[in-house]
């Protein structure tokens, strides 16, 4: 083989490899956007949003809130503590005698 098509091979190579890099940084880029922005049905509730989340997301909301005692939970036993939970740790957040 000449050292002529040697160059032309890997100049080919290179440019493949760099528009499979770029189409999989594309579905990368689509997947994330794809698990940031789910569909929710309106109306919706707090039971429906909190178990439309990933287990990771609600362990993420515990440790936000600061929530204990929480960690050893499965996801859907989670998800209904975090129902509970939640508009009691917002109820100490906002006033409850705001005026608008």
């Amino acid at each position: 083989m000449e050292k002529g098509n040697t160059v032309k091979f890997s100049e080919i190579g290179v440019f493949d490899v760099l528009e499979r890099t770029k189409a999989f940084g594309q579905q990368l880029q689509e997947n994330k956007e794809q698990r940031l922005w789910k569909k929710i049905n309106i109306p919706c509730n707090l039971f429906d949003t909190v178990n439309g989340l990933s287990k990771n997301e609600m362990i993420r909301i515990r440790i936000n809130l600061d929530l204990k005692n929480l960690s050893s939970l499965k996801k859907a036993e989670l998800a209904s503590e975090l129902v509970e939970l939640i508009p009691l740790k917002l109820k100490k957040v906002t006033p409850a005698d705001r005026n608008p």
